[in-house]
């Protein structure tokens, strides 16, 4: 995930914390690589260590899909570690499309099968990833082949004035789209067709997953530890969306089974019907309460050194400040008032459902507005579920299918409790391969 600097100047410091030293400053529109999160801060590289720079200034940008690249040796070699002498785990041929999730030096860590693997970069040359945009074959005749050479087999003929959609280019070759795959065609001969208006954000990122159901037909039974009741719960109530879309991201169920078990027990909603929030009042100041320092500290309490600790909220001027997190009824109360004063702020400030998504993140899952958001997540767990697949970048995915739940939780929670956050979802991921197991 990337972040613009909204400051004139932000401190990049060596805690999460106003009382940590400053390791360097960096300019207004300056676009940092975040790392991880510990509540209000966001952990940022600096010189091959780690620093920290308060969200409060950061525009959170639209979270990037993985880099590709297309192999230009004869056949490349992949390799387990980025090492020349390490044995090969298999062999790419010339023109293969690959996906690149990290860099190591010179070397790029890819998709290989099930696994993560290494192949040299100076083999590969990095497609130039676009929107998708419209052209129209403009000779009458065009190969459509498999990679971006005059050498790539041909895999299909088009007629002229067909309209092709283009996703990636390389040099002068463009790949388009074909029924079932894609294939390259030179783009001296294709000409481009005026863009139409962009279509409105999907209401989730996966339209064809409507219709499949919730709940799976096999249910597990609902006892034992702690751990083992949640997972049954949540895999009676979500197993089969879960399963479904955990196939289609490589993605395994206990994973994600553990990861809503950790962010909300499993439950989208609370006894009352209403969807389970947690409003951030550090959140509200900055996006509402820095420009109306007055009426927020009437009525919004927080530590100012740790900010997301100390929340505390009255309606009342005169009323007494109370905490609130822990009871969804006060949650909702708070999250009304502040609706009041700034609709979308109040709605950027909760994490929502089941997955414990912030509402500013929505745009990353697939909304054009937080109202959007809100509503669906209000109106049904499906669109909890769509969400946190939606959410999971690169790294989180890596993360999950090497079930190494610490760094999952590093950049999902923050790293401030990476370690005790990853053993929780490691303990329930546990508890739900035993139960299965046994049914």
């Amino acid at each position: 995930m990337k972040a613009k600097v909204t400051a004139g100047w932000l401190n990049v410091r060596t805690h999460p914390n106003l009382r940590g030293g400053i390791l360097r400053r960096v300019p207004r529109n300056a676009v940092l690589e975040l790392l991880g999160r510990s509540q209000d801060w966001f952990e940022v590289p600096h010189n091959g260590r780690s620093g920290f720079v308060h969200g409060g200034y950061l525009e959170i940008l639209e979270r990037e899909e993985p880099l590709r690249g297309v192999v230009t040796a004869a056949a490349l070699n992949v390799r387990a570690r980025p090492d020349p002498d390490a044995e090969p785990l298999g062999t790419l041929a010339r023109d293969a499309v690959v996906e690149i999730v990290g860099e190591d030096g010179s070397w790029l860590e890819i998709e290989f099968g099930d696994r993560f693997a290494y192949v040299h970069g100076s083999y590969v040359e990095r497609l130039r990833a676009e929107p998708p945009r419209t052209g129209r074959v403009a000779a009458d005749l065009l190969n459509v082949r498999a990679g971006p050479s005059l050498d790539g087999p041909v895999l299909h003929t088009l007629q002229r004035d067909t309209l092709v959609e283009i996703t990636d280019t390389v040099a002068e070759w463009l790949r388009i789209q074909l029924a079932g795959g894609t294939g390259w065609v030179h783009g001296g001969f294709v000409e481009p067709v005026a863009e139409r208006p962009p279509a409105p954000l999907p209401l989730h990122p996966r339209p064809e997953t409507a219709g499949i159901a919730l709940a799976p037909a096999h249910l597990l039974p609902v006892g034992g530890t702690r751990e083992e009741r949640r997972v049954a719960e949540t895999w009676n109530a979500y197993g089969n969306l879960i399963e479904g879309l955990g196939a289609e991201h490589r993605i395994e169920t206990a994973s994600a089974i553990a990861v809503l078990c950790v962010e909300s027990s499993g439950q989208g909603f609370g006894p009352d019907g209403r969807m389970i929030i947690r409003f951030e009042n550090h959140q509200f100041w900055h996006r509402w309460g820095r420009e109306h320092a007055d009426v927020f500290e009437r009525h919004f309490l927080f530590d100012p050194e740790r900010t997301w600790e100390g929340h505390r909220f009255r309606a009342s001027p005169r009323g007494r400040f109370d905490p609130f997190h822990g009871t969804q009824t006060k949650e909702w109360r708070v999250l009304d008032f502040a609706r009041a004063l700034d609709d979308t702020a109040a709605l950027q400030c909760i994490s929502m459902g089941a997955p414990q998504i912030m509402g500013f993140n929505h745009q990353a899952i697939g909304y054009a507005t937080v109202q959007e958001m809100f509503a669906r997540f209000c109106e049904h767990a499906r669109y909890h579920i769509l969400g946190l697949f939606a959410f999971l970048d690169p790294g989180m995915r890596r993360a999950l299918r090497q079930r190494d739940f610490e760094s999952f939780a590093r950049a999902y929670n923050g790293p401030g409790q990476a370690r005790t956050y990853g053993e929780w979802i490691s303990n329930h991921y546990d508890a739900f391969v035993r139960l299965a197991a046994q049914t």
